[in-house]
């Protein structure tokens, strides 16, 4: 190959590279002046619309904007177009779009700055659109990140109202700490009055985890007075008192100051027990004076105090007298509670003295079993029990027996409209349909009602006109028996108007018509063959009966009657269970107690139900020529 072919390819290479670099310079000159260009136009445009801004022409500003996004869409100001546009359209309340404006602002922020200020901006829009939860999910995260106080009051003003709106309460008391701190005081006054009611509708754990945030007092120090209350009416008294007292070391001046110190003293006297000392409240003079004194005695034979040689229980029974009074009967029961330590209470006997204590023994976590038909006694209530015959057990021995061996299969009710009829038709009626029997009919009457035409016209509408002949044969009705949930004064004006109408089925009463005053206000063969349940009666037979009784009888040369009987029950099965599971502490009895089932007593089997109250096996008795008598 010749030199003078090789230096004219040479020289050819040499221009052609020439020639490419020209046009790569070419090329990056022209992308640098239109850049330049694009600039230079958008900062005059931006200029424009901030004039119009200025003089008050914020669509003519918007449309400026607008043009700028559309014409430059490379250019540096960009980011800030979109921004600025926003503020605007938030101006106009235009909500949506200024979401929108803000959300491309901050695809390609010019600053940490910026980017931080379009943020704030666009959570503001999606607060006014509603949208609560982005409103946290963008901001709260960043809260952080801010540093001066305005933007630090604006954020958690939004998140506090929004997690407000989604009643997130926890949160949104987290918040207004915040907020409060920050400086934030619109409205300030109207929040903190809710405080106590969001704080009282959470969890322990979210009371906790604000009680050891810091923050206001107001805050943490309402969560942690919250919480001791709530641990303390759980029996968590150590930890009540624990939180107690650091609330106090944290906020000296607390406003619960007093009532703090009050508690943790009163916790400092629950928390001390003697599990085998039980405290009797009963009344033990005046009217009722011979009931407290039967209770009373069924509650030492079972504490073994009559025992030779001594029993080896070794329980202490503490006693005080109710003298019939609720006030009366309250302080008492404190004493024996803070002073005495009683793990347990036996007693009220009176509706209205069990009815107070029992506020008492449920504030202090005592267990109390109650041997008083006081209605609604451990409704809602955690520590009180009771041992008396229930309306359920009642109603269950009554159809037991009416259709599963008489085989009746209709029934009617006729009752009082006050609480004890009520209660008592509701559950007959449910348990007849649960065994696959027919109500045909449910008709009450006003407790003092003296006329039951009314009634008994609902019962059988034939009855007002056919029921007055004088036929001796009972009038026809759709309905086998008839439950009549009444109190045996009643009797006297309820049985004898159904006979005169020739009402004539099988009656079926309550516990209350075994006595025989019933017989004073209606006459013996009004009531034959009328059948009722009943827990006890003087002719029961059985082993452990007959050991109560002999031991009854050699200790208080009498015979035994239901309420010392229950009262017996009562103390025996605190020992019992005491004894038996080496229970040391107040919940760890109520538990024992609550999980009883068919332990063996006097009186038969026992078991506690859902809803605390002692069941046993019921007896049947049957009317006939004014006596009472056994039938099952």
């Amino acid at each position: 190959m010749s030199k003078e072919f090789l230096k004219s390819r040479k020289v050819l290479r040499n221009r052609l590279l020439n020639t490419g670099a020209g046009i790569l310079l070419l090329f990056i000159s022209f992308s640098l002046s239109a850049g330049y260009f694009s600039n230079k136009r958008s900062a005059e445009e931006m200029d424009k619309a901030r004039s119009l801004v200025a003089e008050g022409k914020i669509d003519d500003a918007i449309k400026v904007y607008q043009s700028i996004i559309e014409k430059y869409p490379d250019s540096d100001y960009i980011s800030q177009a979109w921004f600025e546009m926003g503020k605007l359209q938030y101006q106009k309340q235009a909500y949506d779009k200024s979401a929108n404006s803000f959300e491309q602002a901050r695809k390609n922020p010019g600053s940490k700055e910026q980017f931080r200020e379009t943020t704030l901006w666009l959570g503001k829009s999606y607060f006014q659109l509603k949208n609560y939860q982005k409103v946290i999910d963008l901001v709260a995260g960043a809260y952080d990140d801010f540093r001066d106080q305005q933007s630090k009051i604006e954020l958690s003003e939004i998140i506090f109202l929004s997690c407000k709106e989604l009643k997130n309460y926890k949160n949104a008391i987290l918040w207004l700490g915040k907020y409060a701190e920050a400086g934030g005081t619109k409205e300030l006054d109207k929040a903190k009055a809710l405080v106590p009611e969001w704080l009282s509708a959470l969890k322990d754990s979210d009371l906790e985890e604000i009680y050891n945030q810091p923050g206001p007092e107001w805050i943490q120090g309402e969560a942690g007075y919250i919480l001791g209350m709530r641990y303390y009416q759980s029996n968590r008294l150590k930890e009540s008192k624990e939180i107690m007292q650091s609330l106090l070391k944290r906020y000296p001046d607390s406003p619960h100051r007093s009532e703090l110190n009050q508690m943790i003293a009163q916790a400092d006297q629950l928390l001390q027990v003697v599990p085998n000392r039980i405290g009797l409240i009963l009344p033990l003079s005046g009217a009722y004076k011979s009931f407290g004194e039967r209770a009373l005695k069924g509650s030492l034979l079972a504490a073994g105090v009559f025992q030779y040689p001594k029993s080896a229980h070794q329980f202490e029974i503490r006693v005080e007298d109710s003298y019939g009074d609720p006030d009366i009967a309250k302080d008492a029961v404190k004493r024996m509670i803070l002073n005495d330590h009683i793990i347990a209470l036996v007693g009220p006997i009176l509706n209205p003295v069990a009815s107070a204590v029992a506020e008492v023994s449920e504030q202090l976590n005592v267990p109390m079993i109650a041997l008083s038909p006081a209605p609604g006694i451990t409704d809602r209530r955690n520590y009180i029990l009771r041992n008396c015959i229930t309306k359920q057990s009642q109603v269950n021995a009554l159809l037991d027996w009416a259709i599963g061996e008489k085989k009746f299969t209709t029934f009617a009710v006729l009752y009082p409209d006050d609480k004890y009829g009520n209660e008592f038709a509701q559950i007959f009626a449910k348990e007849v349909r649960a065994r696959g029997a027919e109500l045909i009919k449910s008709v009450s009457y006003a407790p003092e009602e003296t006329d039951l035409r009314e009634a008994i016209s609902a019962l059988e509408p034939r009855a007002l006109t056919q029921g007055i002949k004088k036929d001796p044969r009972p009038l026809p009705v759709p309905f086998q028996a008839l439950f009549i949930p009444d109190a045996y004064e009643r009797m006297g004006i309820v049985v004898p108007q159904l006979l005169y109408y020739r009402i004539q089925p099988q009656l079926l009463g309550t516990s209350g018509w075994h006595t025989e005053k019933i017989f004073e206000h209606c006459r013996e063969s009004y009531l034959e063959k009328a059948v009722f349940p009943d827990l006890f009666y003087p002719e029961l037979t059985s082993k452990e009966f007959d050991d109560y009784r002999f031991k009854y009888q050699q200790a208080y040369n009498e015979d035994p009657s239901l309420i010392d009987l229950q009262a017996y029950e009562s103390v025996a099965l605190i020992i019992d269970l005491i004894e038996k599971q080496k229970i040391t502490s107040r919940k760890e009895l109520l538990d024992a107690i609550k999980a009883i089932k068919n332990w063996q007593s006097p009186l038969g089997p026992v078991s506690v139900n859902a809803s605390s109250e002692f069941e046993h096996p019921l007896h049947l008795f049957r009317i006939e020529k004014g006596k009472f008598v056994a039938i099952k």
